[in-house]
């Protein structure tokens, strides 16, 4: 009697490219929040947490192969987390960082701001970058590191 051979048809193991979101999602931001244990519990913490800070990259990737529900391009907004001018470009995510970033930066510089001297109203602002111009280089910034850990996941996931 000749024995059965069984073959697999699915791998157990993930894809490369899915690997590599998986490791990007573990050094994002996200993953460092996480493991702080802050949005562990999941609810609207944990969302906020993954939606606000994850992996640009691997979120991408899992708009491909998963695709994306309502919610996740509402969030991410049509551009998924590269950039964009407009809101529906850059989704609630990119809306809500460009807020609480330009907020940031004009309480710090005083941008905007004006104070009445006996020469006339003066700018508080002496740098020159604006809070939209600081909010745009923090999302280049973040997008660079998102680009780099998910690299380094493809590196990771391919030698291993």
């Amino acid at each position: 009697m000749l024995g059965c051979v069984e073959i697999e048809l699915a791998p157990s193991k993930p894809g490369l490219f899915t690997c590599a979101a998986n490791f990007a999602d573990k050094y994002s931001i996200a993953g460092g929040l996480h493991a702080l244990g802050l949005g562990n519990n999941g609810g609207v913490g944990g969302f906020l947490t993954n939606a606000l800070r994850g992996n640009a990259f691997s979120g991408l990737i899992s708009a491909v192969t998963n695709g994306m529900s309502v919610a996740d391009l509402a969030f991410s907004g049509t551009y998924l987390g590269f950039g964009g001018t407009t809101p529906v470009q850059k989704g609630i995510s990119g809306v809500v960082t460009d807020a609480a970033v330009g907020g940031a930066w004009s309480s710090v510089t005083g941008a905007g701001q004006t104070i009445q001297t006996l020469e006339g109203a003066s700018s508080l602002a002496s740098t020159g970058i604006d809070a939209a111009e600081f909010a745009s280089g923090v999302g280049i910034v973040k997008l660079g590191y998102d680009g780099l850990s998910y690299a380094a996941g493809l590196f990771s996931c391919a030698t291993n």
